[in-house]
């Protein structure tokens, strides 16, 4: 930040400006828009941190999700792997209800 005002002070167009007043008063807007700069900056970290826990949180429920069917498709392979198996007395069917989303149905 320094080099950037010694830079600016020492350029053709800041030449004539020569005051110690001028100086301070440049000195003072620099560290100003440095200070506004940085706390923009924070702000954007803080948002990213949340951004980062919500998503966290999405990624926790889909786990939980995904773990449950996989359990409960553990318990159907259990379930079909103890019955006995005729090829005529298969409990499970499958029935498409839709074009697009298969349902398992169950006959009793």
């Amino acid at each position: 930040l320094q080099k950037i005002v010694r830079r600016k002070l020492l350029s053709r167009s800041h030449r004539n400006i020569t005051t110690k007043k001028d100086i301070a008063a440049i000195k003072i807007q620099a560290y100003y828009r440095d200070h506004l700069w940085c706390r923009e900056g924070e702000h954007s970290k803080s948002c990213v941190k949340l951004q980062a826990v919500a998503k966290g949180v999405v990624v926790r429920r889909q786990a939980r999700i995904a773990s449950h069917y996989m359990h409960a498709l553990a318990r159907l392979q259990v379930t079909v792997r103890v019955s006995p198996i005729n090829s005529h007395e298969l409990t499970l069917k499958f029935a498409i209800v839709s074009s697009t989303s298969p349902v398992l149905v169950t006959s009793t």
